[in-house]
């Protein structure tokens, strides 16, 4: 076998390792680079807040998007140092505390820099008002009539507000866009929203369905401090119809009255009803148009039942048929 020289480097990492090897004969040009520098730090910069806008009530959290961010970094709001939550070098998250009306610059800063300053400031707005819309006329509005004329508004954190004094019960839930729950305290029962005429404006009402027992009469609402006391009333909303009419039955000596029988109508999630008179006379009023069914019934009779077009007041009469 050839006799071997060993670099310098080599004997060197031999000594250290305290093994011989063989293999180990590297010249000067075999030593490995050293590694490169690690990157400079990005700079300090606030590109956006997501989101930018917030409700003036309630706290938001914000993403707060950029580069440079380090473990001590700070959002400032108006300049006042708050909590920070730092994700990694290019996101912040910060808890934007409930305020007025209005804007706050918003700022990162890092342990012994400068602020930098986000391109947009949070912008705080109030919590915008729920909107009701009618579907058959296209007329939309946020302020709700009760019996009294006295006018509710209902926002999207599901408070009403008692415009009277701006009073804010919470705990409302809103449904369907026309439908409203409130809190058991107030009312064993649920809201709609119906639509009416008053002295040529379109107007909203509230009405209550107490399962389905839905008469249609505007509720009568107060508020005694933090209370909603709620009431029926015998008020349909106006400029709503009426259907009428006579239900008899043919016998051997003519046409005659059918008293005590029930006439029903649906309407919205339930029904309204009416029962003849001794001269087989029903009405039901507060409707809307559309081409609800109607369906009679009384003992010993056959049930009838038929969809009627409301168009305006309206006259409906039906024959009733012996079992």
């Amino acid at each position: 076998m050839a006799n071997r020289t060993l670099s310098p480097t080599c004997l060197a990492s031999l000594m250290v390792a305290g093994t011989l090897s063989l293999g180990c004969d590297l010249g000067p040009s075999d030593v490995p680079p050293p590694p490169p520098p690690a990157p400079a730090p990005a700079a300090l910069s606030v590109t956006g807040l997501s989101p930018a806008t917030g409700w003036t009530e309630v706290t938001t959290g914000v993403v707060v998007a950029g580069t440079g961010f380090v473990g001590g970094s700070r959002v400032l709001l108006d300049g006042v140092a708050t909590d920070t939550s730092v994700i990694n070098s290019t996101t912040l998250v910060v808890r934007m505390p409930p305020r007025d009306v209005g804007t706050v610059d918003v700022a990162v800063v890092n342990p012994g820099g400068a602020p930098m300053k986000a391109p947009q400031p949070f912008v705080y707005i109030e919590v915008p008002l729920v909107v009701f819309a009618d579907p058959g006329s296209g007329f939309s509005t946020s302020e709700v009539r009760d019996a009294q004329g006295q006018v509710v508004q209902f926002d999207q954190r599901g408070r009403l507000i008692w415009k009277a004094d701006g009073a804010r019960l919470t705990g409302f839930t809103l449904s369907d866009g026309l439908f409203i729950y409130p809190p058991e305290q107030f009312c064993q029962c649920w809201f709609e929203i119906r639509f009416g005429t008053e002295e040529g404006q379109r107007r909203a009402y509230l009405t209550a369905d107490w399962g389905h027992d839905n008469p249609g009469t505007l509720l009568d609402l107060d508020v005694a401090g933090s209370r909603l006391l709620v009431s029926r009333s015998q008020i349909y909303p106006p400029g709503t119809f009426t259907l009428a009419g006579v239900v008899t039955e043919e016998t051997a000596a003519g046409i005659v009255p059918v008293s005590g029988a029930w006439v029903y109508i649906s309407a919205g999630s339930g029904w309204r009803e009416s029962q003849t008179d001794a001269n087989g006379a029903y009405e039901i009023r507060g409707l809307s148009p559309g081409g609800p069914i109607v369906f009679v019934s009384k003992t010993g009779y056959r049930d009838s039942r038929q969809e009627v077009s409301i168009a305006g007041h309206t006259t409906y009469n039906i024959g009733l048929v012996v079992r």
